[in-house]
């Protein structure tokens, strides 16, 4: 487990509370660890099947304890390891985006958005959660590719201020 990729999503959490205020809406922090975390579940059952491993990882970075059988539940109740999920982009981060724009709009400088750091931790906890169970299927890679490319198009394409990358 990553100390440093758990601070980079309280950061992240932080920020889009942040955003969340900005925006009027309250509590978006907790819909962005509850989109981390169907992520997390989204990758952990992309290879077809879920082990304990896994789930210590889930547990570790969001402190959600649940059993490899309670995640495929939920998953399967949620329909979280489908096409149109990892096709979605997620609700907070698209209102983070609009939360960022405010920002550059404002001329208010900042080393980085929250969009930007919110993708990063996406980015770590998808590196930590396909090898927890130390096999990477095509399939997860795959699955990994197609969500976080659709974060950094939907980024590319409605974030207002300049990449430096």
């Amino acid at each position: 487990m990553n100390p440093s990729l758990k601070e980079l999503i309280d950061v992240a959490s932080h920020l889009v509370k942040k955003g969340g205020e900005q925006l009027g809406i309250e509590n978006l922090d907790q819909g962005f660890r509850y989109e981390l975390l169907s992520f997390m579940m989204y990758l952990s059952a992309s290879d077809g099947k879920i082990d304990a491993s896994e789930a210590k990882v889930i547990e570790y970075y969001t402190g959600i304890s649940a059993s490899p059988q309670a995640i495929r539940e939920h998953v399967r109740k949620n329909n979280i390891n489908s096409d149109e999920y990892k096709n979605t982009v997620p609700h907070i981060f698209q209102a983070i985006i609009k939360a960022d724009n405010d920002l550059y709009k404002k001329i208010i400088q900042v080393e980085k958005y929250t969009c930007e750091i919110m993708i990063e931790a996406y980015i770590g906890i998808a590196n930590e959660l396909i090898n927890a169970d130390r096999s990477v299927s095509e399939i997860e890679r795959t699955n990994v590719d197609v969500y976080i490319n659709n974060l950094k198009k939907y980024l590319n394409d409605n974030l207002l201020a300049p990449r430096r990358e």
